[in-house]
């Protein structure tokens, strides 16, 4: 059976109590996205790349309470089609640097595509131990009819959860989407969680 759930909520202001996660995974839609998100406070509609980053950082201000101190955030992100290859990624990772999170390491997400996306792998005080290999992982992009962003494979999801988190540990994707993190999550043995805005897109990743 599996040992998931998925909430109602924004990312800004999490549902879930201090240190109690062991490892964050998400891929919040990338800048720009069109005017209708299905929720004015989602990720993506900013006028600008800095508030645009700004946004983030104030979900990891939420991450960083809720992560367990030995814990770690995976942060997928990439130049949206819109963007003009503006450096998104090295944008936003810098203001999370700024607001005192560790960079630990990346790997390119090669989705067969122009535009690669990139795993960012980020701790709130140590360096932790993981065991994810590879610098870039050739990964063909997933499509779920209905749903207006990009999707996370779940064979990332897949590799990202094995080689950072143990059985039983609680997994969190706080911008859930499709919820496809959290159902990957417990078909490995671990407790996951998705906490998103638009209720209907995680019906929407139930369907199909």
């Amino acid at each position: 059976m599996l040992n998931y759930s998925t909430i109602q909520g924004d990312a800004c202001a999490l549902p879930i109590r201090d240190r109690s996660v062991d490892l964050i995974l998400c891929a919040p839609p990338y800048w720009p996205q069109p005017e209708d998100r299905g929720d004015p406070r989602a990720i993506g509609g900013e006028e600008t790349i800095a508030e645009y980053a700004m946004h983030i950082c104030r979900m990891f201000v939420e991450c960083r309470r809720v992560l367990r101190p030995e814990g770690l955030v995976v942060l997928c992100l990439g130049d949206g089609r819109r963007s003009y290859r503006r450096g998104v990624p090295w944008i936003v990772l810098f203001a999370l640097e700024q607001a005192g999170w560790y960079f630990v390491r990346e790997i390119i997400w090669d989705d067969r595509s122009d535009w690669p996306s990139y795993l960012l792998f980020l701790s709130p005080a140590q360096r932790p131990s993981f065991l994810v290999g590879g610098s870039v992982w050739s990964v063909a992009p997933e499509i779920c009819v209905g749903y207006p962003f990009g999707v996370l494979p779940e064979r990332i999801c897949r590799l990202v959860i094995e080689g950072c988190s143990r059985p039983g540990q609680v997994v969190l994707d706080p911008v859930g989407g499709l919820g496809s993190v959290a159902r990957v999550a417990s078909s490995l043995g671990r407790v996951g969680i998705s906490v998103e805005l638009v209720l209907r897109y995680s019906r929407i990743g139930r369907d199909n």
